[in-house]
């Protein structure tokens, strides 16, 4: 069997002194199936996809013939890519750092290249090499927020798109200092925080250390350099307790909950930002 080109030449940047390992791609893996896809048009977590999704093929109608280099940042089991998979003229490229989410991207066959990098670190990935970038509620993970939003604007091609999702707080600093509390008091063996741990091969996930409010995130990605064409909600609570997982089952109340949330991105627990390079 032979591998994928991870990354593709197109993409990849000149050699950086920083451990990149790579993950092959195997055609013979099947496509989920349909009732696996399902869940991401039932459940409010993934109500951003539309949109995202529908975004990117404005993006490619506007070059008919050509292919479009999307690169999902920290892919995770590749659900985005996943959800595009049917979307003609786009190409998905993921990133990801835990060895066992890029396993799963890799079994869904929806991205031509995946590579396990950092992203505390450099990326491998050359100036002007995407035409879009995605960041699926990533910056709340990284003390380097601000700074890897200016190397995106690098990598990101001119007039290229970013899409970012991530959650907002009425009062951010709050739950920044009890979350702070919280990791003194104890910090699973899990997770692993990029602000004062840098040893993640222990770990399976990473633990929140950035809390943004609506103001301080359109700010940061505006200071990188982007304009903001769009700002969304789509949900008003992040369903942790089972009453409303619950009623996400009922699309009377997902339809609600994206109105207003819709309407008043403000009062929503998460916003996707979408954005352009001048």
């Amino acid at each position: 069997m032979m591998c994928g080109i991870i990354p593709p030449d197109g993409l990849q940047s000149k050699p950086q002194p920083i451990k990149v390992s790579h993950i092959c791609l195997f055609k013979e893996y099947p496509l989920p199936s349909v009732e696996i896809k399902k869940r991401f048009e039932t459940k409010l977590k993934y109500a951003h996809f539309v949109r995202i999704r529908e975004s990117l093929q404005q993006v490619a109608a506007v070059s008919p013939g050509s292919q479009i280099k999307v690169v999902d940042l920290a892919c995770g089991p590749g659900n985005m890519a996943l959800f595009c998979d049917d979307a003609p003229a786009m190409e998905w490229f993921g990133l990801e750092l835990w060895p066992n989410e890029l396993r799963q991207a890799a079994d869904t066959t929806a991205y031509k290249g995946l590579v396990q990098a950092n992203l505390v670190h450099r990326l491998p990935l050359r100036k002007h090499a995407a035409d879009a970038i995605v960041l699926n509620e990533i910056l709340m993970y990284l003390e380097n927020s601000a700074e890897l939003l200016s190397e995106l604007f690098d990598i990101v091609k001119p007039s290229g798109m970013l899409y970012i999702y991530n959650p907002i707080y009425t009062v951010p600093t709050l739950f920044s200092t009890l979350k702070k509390i919280g990791r003194r008091i104890h910090l699973s063996d899990e997770a692993v925080a990029f602000d004062s741990q840098y040893d993640w091969k222990k770990s399976s996930r990473a633990s929140r250390i950035n809390f943004y409010s609506f103001d301080s995130l359109v700010t940061e990605i505006q200071e990188a350099g982007f304009n903001i064409l769009e700002t969304t909600g789509f949900r008003i609570f992040r369903n942790r307790i089972r009453l409303m997982r619950e009623l996400e089952n009922f699309q009377w109340y997902r339809e609600i909950t994206k109105n207003v949330a819709h309407r008043n991105p403000r009062l929503a627990s998460d916003i996707l930002v979408i954005a352009r390079k001048p």
